[in-house]
């Protein structure tokens, strides 16, 4: 690969990742106050094994939504570049 191809590989790279950083940082702002429902609800509501169980519980949701958004953006980011998508398509 010629250094050129190399560089221009590392810029784009490097583009898309930056890109992505953003939209991570957006994410994280989106679900910063679902976060913090969940932990004034657990607050207000008092100790107790039902309530931690539900604090939980819900935040464990919370997390795995906001980890399948982080994987739909970063896939959606891949294919928008035409990375993923087949070169050919064979009946």
């Amino acid at each position: 690969m010629h250094d050129l191809t190399r560089l221009a590989l590392a810029l784009s790279t490097l583009t898309q990742v930056a890109a992505a950083l953003r939209e991570l940082d957006d994410l994280a702002a989106e679900s910063r106050s679902s976060f913090a429902a969940i932990v004034f609800e657990f607050f207000a509501s008092g100790p107790s094994p039902s309530s931690a169980f539900d604090f939980e519980t819900r935040i464990a949701m919370a997390v795995r939504e906001l980890g399948r958004r982080v994987v739909e953006r970063v896939y959606n980011r891949l294919e928008g570049e035409g990375l993923l998508a087949p070169r050919q398509c064979v009946p």
